[in-house]
């Protein structure tokens, strides 16, 4: 199986016609803080260079042409976990309060500024943990000192994510009525995580014949057949021979690609289902043409913007707002723990809030989620008040908070941690 390249799990704000504050009312925390990778290319000559992170950015030989034959610098800025996410200071909520969390966020550009050729741009393959099927590219302009979002793309491995997506619809469709739809866990039948992964795994060829037709082959003693039998009777796999070899595959594809989305494979974890080895089922072949290639996303990159993989959270729960008072000005920020999630607090009257217009009244939050409130005032004498204040998502979301003056030391030792 091919190594897996990490994940940039990023977020941003990206709803065609709505606005971030302008580009210099970025406080603290702005894009600038993102460091720039420095590259230099023969800008007339085919060219693939690798990010720190795993990405791949090709250029064809045309791609700046009024660069054609001259050695150019390229600089490429992207977020690679939340501090930097943080430190973007880029939010990650639409202006109606909907959140957003992104598979990656990227900026190339080149100095002086070339046009790229759009009959030859930027191609990116970004790395992910296991993909989303509802990833949408978009880039950034700006408009009267404002930043705008607006739709770029779908990815161009498209395909892939429509084949997951049917995957994921023949599998809630098909099999959650006896393995559980976190994949992690026991129900009736096994947990299904990382089945095609590690020294307990199965081989896509024979879980493709089991899916059909379990019961014939425990019959036909298979001795894996029988060994689950064992492991599980007197539960019985009904046979879904009504289901197409490429159904199943994509319910194997979407298996394993949540798997890794979900981090359910790592070092130590382990599912309690019959062990091949003890089933002395020796004669296991594995065909690795038969999982996805390294996840990524594709997409094509034709302006010197900020480019972005995002998709909505499209939670139900109807809560307040967030309203946080704190003794004097300074910047309020809120981050989410089990997700990456932040965007700052605007302020509004006597407080700092989320709500952009008075009538915006109500929001979709998780929940009892975990999430952080952080706020800071403006260095000062080598010290700054601060406040870290970890709290649940309530239905209503008034918070009075005070500050303590930490070192200035200790306020980037703090930040530094998320």
């Amino acid at each position: 199986m091919k190594k897996l390249l990490p994940c940039i799990g990023i977020a941003l704000m990206i709803v065609q016609g709505c606005k971030l504050e302008t580009q210099s009312s970025f406080g603290e925390f702005n894009p600038g803080n993102i460091a720039k990778q420095v590259f230099k290319i023969n800008a007339g000559e085919d060219t693939t260079l690798s990010t720190k992170s795993g990405t791949l950015l090709k250029f064809c030989s045309n791609t700046f042409p009024d660069a054609a034959g001259k050695e150019i610098e390229i600089s490429v800025q992207e977020t690679t976990n939340k501090g930097d996410l943080i430190r973007s200071g880029i939010p990650t909520v639409a202006s109606d309060g909907r959140l957003l969390e992104s598979a990656g966020m990227i900026r190339v550009f080149t100095r002086p500024e070339f046009s790229i050729n759009p009959d030859c741009p930027i191609t990116v393959k970004m790395p992910a943990q296991g993909l989303n099927p509802e990833i949408k590219i978009f880039t950034a302009d700006f408009d009267g000192g404002e930043m705008h979002w607006n739709f770029l793309s779908s990815p161009s491995n498209e395909n892939l994510l429509v084949s997951l997506q049917n995957g994921a619809n023949l599998f809630s469709k098909n099999c959650t009525a006896c393995h559980s739809k976190e994949l992690d866990r026991d129900v009736t039948g096994p947990a299904l995580a990382c089945i095609e992964v590690g020294e307990n795994k199965r081989p896509r060829d024979w879980l493709i014949k089991y899916t059909k037709k379990s019961q014939q082959m425990t019959k036909d003693g298979d001795t894996l057949a029988l060994c689950n039998w064992a492991y599980y009777k007197p539960n019985v796999m009904p046979d879904f021979d009504f289901l197409s070899d490429l159904e199943i595959n994509q319910i194997y594809d979407y298996i394993y690609n949540e798997s890794y989305r979900r981090n359910l494979c790592t070092a130590g974890k382990t599912y309690a289902r019959a062990d091949p080895k003890e089933c002395n089922y020796s004669a296991i072949v594995f065909n690795e043409n038969n999982f996805i290639d390294t996840f990524y996303y594709d997409f094509k990159i034709n302006n010197n913007q900020w480019i972005n993989c995002d998709y909505f959270l499209n939670f139900k729960d109807v809560v307040s707002p967030f309203v946080v008072k704190i003794p004097e000005d300074g910047e309020v920020y809120v981050i989410f723990d089990n997700y990456m999630v932040y965007f700052p607090l605007f302020k509004y009257q006597n407080g700092y809030t989320m709500a952009r217009t008075a009538s915006m009244n109500s929001v979709n939050l998780p929940l009892g989620d975990p999430v952080i409130i952080l706020a800071f005032t403006k260095e000062k004498n080598g010290k700054r008040k601060y406040i870290e204040h970890h709290t649940k998502i309530k239905k209503k979301n008034d918070l009075n908070l005070q500050f303590k003056t930490i070192t200035e030391t200790e306020f980037q030792s703090r930040i530094s941690k998320f």
